[in-house]
C-alpha cells in the first residue's frame, strides 16, 4: 500500500495521510510507502508518521517539469542524502524515485537508498505498459507522468488541485508534446505544400499564357514583316512587267533602284541598319574578314572593300559585314 503526495501538498497533509492509513486495520500487514519528498524535514515526518518506507524525488523524473514549470525541487542525490539522515535512526527504507538514466546512476542511488524506481530506464521493454507509437520513422513507448495531460483527464487532476477542471492543462510536455508537435508540423506541412501545388499551378498556367501571348505576337509581328515584302514583290513584279514590254533597260535600273531603297526604309523601319565597313578599322566584333590584300596607301587593319554587307538589329549584330582588310606589303 502506498500514500502518495507531491510537492503540491504541504508536509501536514502527508503526514495526515500517513497517520490515516496506518489506523486501517489492514495496515499491520502492509508496508506503507510516504512520498514523494525532497528535503530532511520531509522525511522525518513520514517517518514520525509511521511510514515503513519513504519514496525520495521531487522534480528528478525523466519527464517530469516540477522543476521547470513550477521551480520547486531538489538535486535528486542531495535529497537522498537528506532523507537518509533522518530514515537512518528509525531504520526505514529509503526509494531513490527518479534521476536513473544509466546503470551508475543506479550504483550512485543505493549509496544512500535500500531500492530505486526505475521508470524511464524500463519503458522501452516490450514488457513494460504503454501504446508503441510510429513518429517520424522511428517506435517511441507511450508513458506518462501524473501531471501529463492525459493522466489529468483521466483522474490525476485531483493532486494538482484541479478537480473542477480535470482537463485544465495548460501545454502538453513528454510524447504528448512531441504528438502535439507532430501533428502541428504536419498541418503546416499540409497547408505549405498546398500553398505550394497552388503556386506551381499557377506557375503553370502563367507560362502557358505567356506562350500562347508570344506565339500571337509572332504570329502578328510575321503577318505585318509578310504584308510588307509583298508590296516589294509586287513592286518587282511590275518592274519586270514594265520591262518586258517596253525593253527598256534603264527604266527597269530605275525601277528596281526604287524597289531597293524602299526595302531598305521597311528593313530600317524595323530597326535593321547596314554596318559601316569600307574605310573603317576592322573589329571582328561586326566584321568578318575573309581576304587580306597587301595595301601600301591604306593602314593595316583597314577595311578596303565590302563583300557582303552587314546588318544590326538594335544592339545585335545579325549578320557580319565579309570584307577585306588592307595589311603592309
Amino acid at each position: 500500500m502506498m500514500a502518495a503526495s507531491y510537492n503540491s501538498h504541504s508536509p501536514c497533509k502527508r503526514k495526515c495521510k500517513v497517520r490515516k492509513l496506518t489506523n486501517q486495520p489492514a495496515a499491520a500487514e502492509v508496508d506503507i510507502i510516504g512520498g514523494n519528498i525532497a528535503t530532511d524535514a520531509g522525511a522525518a515526518a513520514l517517518v514520525a508518521a509511521g511510514a515503513d518506507g519513504v519514496k525520495v524525488g521531487v522534480g528528478p523524473g525523466s519527464i517530469c517539469t516540477t522543476r521547470i514549470v513550477a521551480g520547486v525541487g531538489i538535486p535528486q542525490l542531495t535529497a537522498l542524502y537528506l532523507a537518509s539522515r533522518a530514515a537512518r535512526q528509525k531504520r526505514v527504507t529509503i526509494l531513490a524515485d527518479g534521476g536513473i538514466t544509466k546503470s551508475g546512476d543506479i550504483v550512485k542511488a543505493l549509496t544512500l537508498a535500500q531500492a530505486v524506481v526505475c521508470g524511464g530506464v524500463l519503458a522501452g521493454c516490450s514488457e513494460a505498459p504503454g501504446e508503441v507509437m510510429e513518429i517520424g520513422g522511428k517506435l517511441y513507448k507511450q508513458y506518462r507522468g501524473m501531471g501529463s495531460w492525459a493522466a489529468m483527464k483521466a483522474g490525476a487532476a485531483a493532486r494538482y488541485g484541479h478537480t473542477n477542471d480535470p482537463a485544465r492543462k495548460i501545454a502538453p510536455e513528454g510524447i504528448e508534446a512531441l504528438k502535439a508537435a507532430l501533428e502541428d508540423a504536419t498541418a503546416r506541412a499540409d497547408h505549405e505544400h498546398g500553398r505550394h501545388l497552388r503556386a506551381v499551378a499557377e506557375f503553370r498556367n502563367f507560362r502557358r499564357r505567356e506562350a500562347e501571348r508570344q506565339d500571337a505576337l509572332r504570329q502578328f509581328a510575321s503577318r505585318e514583316l509578310v504584308l510588307k515584302l509583298l508590296t516589294i514583290v509586287d513592286d518587282f513584279e511590275r518592274a519586270l512587267e514594265s520591262a518586258g514590254k517596253s525593253h527598256d533597260f534603264d527604266a527597269l535600273y530605275e525601277g528596281l533602284g526604287l524597289t531597293v531603297r524602299k526595302l531598305a526604309e521597311m528593313l530600317d523601319a524595323e530597326g535593321v541598319r547596314p554596318i559601316e565597313a569600307v574605310g573603317q578599322q576592322f573589329d571582328p566584333a561586326v566584321h568578318e574578314a575573309v581576304m587580306r590584300v597587301e595595301d601600301s596607301e591604306h593602314p593595316d587593319n583597314m577595311v578596303v572593300a565590302e563583300l557582303q554587307k552587314g546588318y544590326t538589329m538594335g544592339s545585335e549584330v545579325i549578320r557580319p559585314s565579309r570584307v577585306s582588310v588592307a595589311v603592309s606589303p
